[in-house]
């Protein structure tokens, strides 16, 4: 779990060389440490509340949505096309959950439901 949190948050700043596509082009400004503790905490939190003795893919993409929402900063180009920090977040979690661990579907975008 803390690798793929880790892969997460640091592929959400743009300047970063593996950095997605969806990031480079909408992100102005990614999440920093922080945000992975917080992840983490929440995910564990999550999980306990649903009798669980640890936290698991799904625990962390539960929260992701409340924590990452006020940390990313989306740029002009994410505001004219009408996307959400929402949809971008979404797209990050595909990329790294599915791209990165499985390498297969690369041209799909917004596939994660994270309420």
């Amino acid at each position: 779990m803390r690798k793929n949190h880790s892969r997460t948050c640091t592929r959400r700043r743009p300047a970063c060389s593996t950095a997605p596509e969806i990031v480079k082009k909408y992100i102005d400004w990614g999440a920093g440490p922080r945000a992975s503790q917080n992840l983490i905490l929440s995910a564990k939190t999550h999980a306990v509340m649903h009798g669980k003795f640890s936290p698991d893919i799904e625990d962390i993409q539960k929260v992701a949505i409340g924590i990452l929402r006020h940390r990313l900063i989306k740029n002009y180009k994410a505001e004219a096309e009408g996307l959400s920090i929402e949809d971008i977040i979404r797209s990050l979690f595909w990329y790294v959950f599915y791209v990165i661990r499985k390498k297969t579907y690369k041209n799909h975008i917004f596939v994660i439901d994270i309420y």
